[in-house]
């Protein structure tokens, strides 16, 4: 008989891999926020420090090249995972949240295609 514990639990938050919460505000972003949340913990636990990435990459070019993201209007994580694996992400820093869908800076003949 295998004996477990009745409560397992783990407090990432000292591990310094989690970042602040985030604010979506009035556009329907959980889908890319959440995603997000899971790459840069798993890309802190790999290499040792926290890098926080762009919602706003995956609002804005998400839509037009990914099935499944719908800007503000909701989406789904299995989608935000395949437009990561297909194009990769973006800085926070670098491109940060605007609480709104914009246009993606990207064409056809820049890096995203």
């Amino acid at each position: 008989m295998i004996c477990m514990p009745d409560e397992v639990f783990i407090g990432h938050r000292e591990s310094g891999c989690i970042s602040e919460i985030r604010n979506q505000g009035k556009c329907g972003t959980c889908y890319a926020f959440a995603v997000v949340a899971i790459i840069e913990w798993l890309y802190c636990v790999k290499k040792g420090h926290l890098l926080e990435f762009s919602e706003q990459y995956i609002l804005d070019c998400g839509t037009s090249h990914i099935e499944g993201i719908y800007g503000c209007k909701g989406g789904y994580d299995w989608s935000v995972a395949d437009f990561i694996h297909n194009f990769g992400m973006e800085l926070k820093a670098d491109y940060p949240y605007r609480f709104r869908e914009q246009t993606c800076p990207y064409s056809s003949d820049t890096d995203l295609d």
